[in-house]
């Protein structure tokens, strides 16, 4: 790409992410939650399980969790409470929605509900519905009444269901203003004085992972900005390619293309935390975005900025070249010259079946990635009559273990489980083999918030206990020697 095309890109991208900003809240017409997201198919999703590990993370942190304990009085009576509104929720969903049954859909079981809205159009208003409002208050209410009756229960034993408040050393309080030094992801939550009062206390709507609004805006904003800039023109993948050399982290790109966004009650503590990551996942984002077009303002920096071989590579190759052939024919002078590089351009990928990805169809589901094995070699192996010698056999057989086992394994000094979603993000996503002939297999986990633990990653949440390499790799061990799987690797893709 040239170099005044993606300063001009990176521009409208920044313009773009910029002007659907959150701040304003609706007085903003451009407001990406309430203009983009909200009116999209949204998803709710309720478990009576699922929300009584949240109250436990919550007691958690209030130093309260003896109260929720197996088999205490209080645990019983939540367990009564979280049941019944699973059933009162459901015929509330039904009756209150009823005017968008054509857009409406439920399913579930005794244990669970999930309750769709599709994206439709307001006839009285011509604009489209929200559709997370709508869903998220069929719950308040409920909430609202069951956390006033559990800040009572607890009086009743003695102890204090307090609210958490959140602090930052350059906000303040009592005038209520901002510093100019002031980030939200310096962010803190502690727990003030107030009771309980109210649901929104305890628990807050969060997005699924693969669904947070940060990595929608993103993904929307890179949409508009190519569009804008190379409309018909540009291979997307070439464009990232690119990006990525600059410094661009794209991994906090939302990769879904259908509009949909899945949302469920979770713990307040868990969800403003996971929100103090993202502002920090922005501002790095915002630093890289800053960084790539002070490269690109460097003459030389877009040489290395094409596929392999790079610009650069070409050009010292023609210079290594055209010097020596004038050293050719000298007598007693030896010329070895490297072979000139052609340019070429990439051909698009045929895909012969299913599995492989393609443009097309970059992320295949059904399927799962696994390259050529020499089978010659794989016979020679001793455990080559064994479960090793099933490739796809194995990554199920452990795929179906390791969210379990990472949950056993989630313990201090380590990452902590509290709600689950690290542990069920993670999983195989391919075996390979590696020149000697062992398993090599590739697992990959929800980067986001997670990755920021990461030893070596920028900011501070890193520490090298809490490395989620280390955690995984640990509990792919561990299935793997119950299946007497023997010498292998991992690596995260």
């Amino acid at each position: 790409m040239s170099r005044s095309k993606l300063i001009s890109y990176l521009g409208k991208l920044k313009k773009e992410l910029d002007r659907t900003s959150s701040s304003g809240g609706s007085k903003n017409p451009a407001n990406f939650k309430l203009y983009n997201a909200n009116v999209a198919q949204n998803s709710f999703f309720f478990s009576p399980k699922e929300l009584r590990g949240a109250l436990k993370q919550e007691f958690d942190f209030r130093d309260l969790g003896h109260l929720l304990e197996d088999g205490t009085e209080l645990s019983n009576w939540v367990k009564t409470q979280t049941d019944n509104m699973l059933r009162t929720l459901r015929a509330q969903y039904r009756s209150g929605l009823e005017g968008r049954k054509e857009s409406l859909t439920m399913s579930g079981n005794q244990n669970y509900m999930m309750v769709t809205l599709q994206t439709a159009i307001n006839t009285n208003t011509g604009k489209g519905y929200d559709n997370f409002e709508a869903l998220r208050r069929q719950y308040v209410d409920d909430m609202n009444t069951f956390a006033k009756a559990l800040s009572k229960k607890i009086s009743d034993l003695g102890e204090k269901l307090l609210k958490t408040r959140i602090i930052n050393p350059d906000f303040d309080e009592v005038s209520r203003k901002r510093n100019k030094n002031f980030k939200l992801s310096n962010n803190k939550i502690v727990v003030g004085n107030a009771e309980v009062s109210r649901g929104s206390d305890l628990t807050e709507a969060g997005h699924d992972k693969g669904f947070e609004i940060l990595e929608s805006r993103i993904q929307s904003a890179l949409e508009v900005a190519f569009n804008d800039e190379y409309p018909r023109r540009v291979n997307r993948e070439i464009l990232n390619s690119d990006l990525k050399k600059l410094g661009l982290d794209l991994s906090i790109e939302r990769d879904d293309k259908t509009g949909e966004y899945h949302f469920r009650m979770q713990s307040r503590v868990d969800n403003q935390q996971e929100g103090f990551l993202s502002a920090k996942q922005r501002e790095h984002f915002n630093k890289q975005l800053a960084n790539a077009v002070k490269l690109l303002n460097n003459e030389e920096s877009i040489l290395n900025l094409q596929g392999s071989p790079s610009m650069l590579s070409i050009k010292n190759n023609e210079t290594i070249v055209k010097t020596l052939t004038a050293f050719e024919g000298i007598k007693n002078v030896e010329v070895k010259k490297p072979k000139k590089i052609k340019k070429t351009k990439k051909k698009p990928v045929v895909s012969k079946s299913k599995g492989r990805v393609t443009k097309k169809n970059p992320m295949p589901i059904a399927s799962v990635a696994v390259r050529k094995i020499n089978l010659k070699k794989a016979k020679k192996r001793k455990e080559g009559s064994g479960s090793a010698s099933q490739p796809l056999r194995m990554l199920a057989m452990i795929n179906k273990e390791l969210p379990d086992t990472v949950k056993k394994n989630m313990k201090e000094p380590a990452l902590v489980n509290r709600t689950g979603r690290f542990a069920d993000s993670v999983r195989l996503t391919d075996v390979t083999q590696t020149p000697q002939g062992y398993p090599s297999f590739g697992y990959t986990y929800q980067r986001n918030p997670y990755q920021v633990f990461e030893e070596g990653s920028s900011g501070n949440w890193s520490n090298g206990n809490r490395d989620p390499r280390e955690l995984i790799d640990r509990s792919i061990r561990e299935i793997a020697a119950q299946l007497a799987i023997g010498r292998f690797y991992t690596r995260r893709v």
